[in-house]
């Protein structure tokens, strides 16, 4: 019976390590390959510059056509889309300053 106490406590502390490299290895993932996250990112930004070019020319041909004011909803959408270009131009600037994650023990963000 002596003998459990100690397994049990090297048992969880396998475990807690193993959910460790666990949380980090999640966390840390897009650091495995940066350039391809990157570029689909860019895709993505494309794609969304896209479609509110198209949803601005939209709402200013109603707003000619029918004196018309958007939705709330529309312009929360247009709030939001500058937020996530803030955001992307964020990222950006933190690749184009070389931050790591966790003190630098990832590979390079290039």
């Amino acid at each position: 019976m002596e003998y459990i106490s100690p397994v049990a406590s090297l048992v969880q502390c396998f475990c807690r390590q193993e959910c460790l490299r666990k949380l980090f290895s999640k966390q840390c993932h897009y650091f495995d390959k940066p350039q391809e996250i990157l570029a689909r990112l860019d895709e993505q930004m494309r794609v969304l510059h896209a479609r509110e070019t198209d949803i601005t020319q939209m709402l200013n041909v109603e707003r000619v056509r029918h004196d018309m004011e958007p939705k709330a909803e529309v312009k929360l959408w247009l709030e939001n889309v500058d937020k996530i270009k803030d955001s992307v131009n964020k990222i950006k600037e933190d690749k184009a300053e070389d931050k790591r994650c966790l003190f630098g023990c990832f590979q390079r963000v290039q």
